[in-house]
């Protein structure tokens, strides 16, 4: 009898064992569709930037997964981060070499970047496992017109229309290439989010100190991992010593993400004193993510000090290094996507080195 318990109690234990696993299988399988279908969302608006981030963010949480993957390098294809997509893409074909959409993704990627020949041969092996795949006949016919290859291109259309003779795409291609009109598929543009900002403060102290500023900002995007940014400011000061002091800055500023936690930005400009005295300014730093919530930086710079027109007569600017450590307040929030984030940071510490440089007093 005991020992008919003891089997009857390793039975029930297997079957609990089975049904946890079983469970959390379903809650992952359930999460994965969940973030799949917000990026599809996204990426149905046109929100290539937040479908990646979504997807970026899905994928730390099942990094086996390659759906997830696969629909991430789509949304940075869309993008235009080629790069990343393509990594993404051979990723995949890594560990799954058989994986068709991924086959293709690649394809279509290496064509974007004109590399029309590596793109080519992945059609070709697809046409020669499954002749009737019509997405590599088109993908196979565009690449030959794209290098003016018309009769070829020609004959893969009229052999996929064989397999598809009700196909609306395959018939386009036909009627393109008789007519003449030989250009293959482009990559569809996606629309810079680009910024234009202007503002106006006006500042005085119980010391006598007016200073009106304004400022105009443009910020475009050169590609998705590189930004242009335009800087003009004027100040204008007043003290009940010193005599009215205008003071106009320029500088034009670079931002490039090579990686996801890596960001490096550059530029430079001109301070315009009084009568025409101009000192050039400068700033580049990196910024570093280690670990989730945690930011590392380190610069070197030449700014104005111009605080007042008493510290303005004098022409000061500070050159130096720097370094930065920041931490995200937010427990559970991510960290900022690219600069100009307003995720909410604490400063852990700074520190600069720097030497004034002046040129004495503007007075007449």
């Amino acid at each position: 009898m005991g020992r008919l318990q003891r089997l009857l109690t390793a039975v029930i234990v297997v079957a609990i064992c089975f049904a946890a696993d079983g469970a959390s299988a379903s809650a992952d399988e359930d999460s994965v569709l969940r973030i799949l279908a917000a990026g599809q969302q996204a990426m149905l608006e046109r929100h290539y930037r937040q479908a990646a981030r979504v997807l970026r963010d899905g994928l730390k949480e099942h990094p086996g997964d390659n759906r997830l993957r696969l629909e991430l390098g789509r949304a940075y294809l869309s993008a235009g981060a080629d790069g990343r997509a393509i990594r993404l893409f051979r990723e995949i074909l890594g560990t799954e070499p058989d994986n068709r959409l991924a086959q293709l993704e690649l394809a279509r990627a290496l064509s974007f970047t004109h590399q029309f020949q590596d793109s080519s041969e992945i059609y070709r092996e697809l046409l020669e496992m499954h002749p009737a795949d019509e997405a590599a006949a088109i993908g196979l016919a565009s690449n030959l017109l794209h290098q003016q290859r018309s009769p070829e291109a020609r004959d893969v259309v009229h052999r996929a229309l064989t397999f598809h003779s009700n196909s609306l795409r395959l018939q386009e291609y036909k009627d393109r290439i008789e007519s003449g009109q030989l250009g293959g598929e482009e990559r569809e543009v996606e629309i810079r989010r680009n910024s234009v900002e202007t503002e106006v403060d006006y500042v005085n102290d119980s010391a006598g100190n007016h200073s009106w500023r304004s400022a105009q900002r443009v910020e475009f995007d050169i590609k998705p991992d590189l930004t242009n940014r335009l800087f003009f400011e004027q100040q204008f000061q007043h003290s009940l010593d010193d005599p009215f002091i205008a003071v106009q800055t320029f500088t034009e500023q670079l931002r490039w993400r090579p990686r996801e936690s890596l960001l490096l930005f550059a530029g430079g400009g001109a301070v315009l004193f009084k009568n025409a005295d101009s000192h050039p300014i400068y700033e580049t730093s990196l910024v570093f993510q280690p670990i989730q919530h945690l930011l590392l930086g380190a610069g070197f710079s030449r700014v104005p000090i111009i605080p007042t027109a008493e510290a303005t007569e004098h022409r000061l600017t500070a050159q130096g290094v720097g370094s930065l450590r920041r931490l995200d307040a937010g427990a559970l929030a991510g960290l900022p996507a690219g600069p100009g984030n307003t995720t909410p940071m604490r400063t852990l510490g700074s520190a600069r080195v720097q030497r004034l440089y002046g040129s004495g007093p503007l007075r007449d």
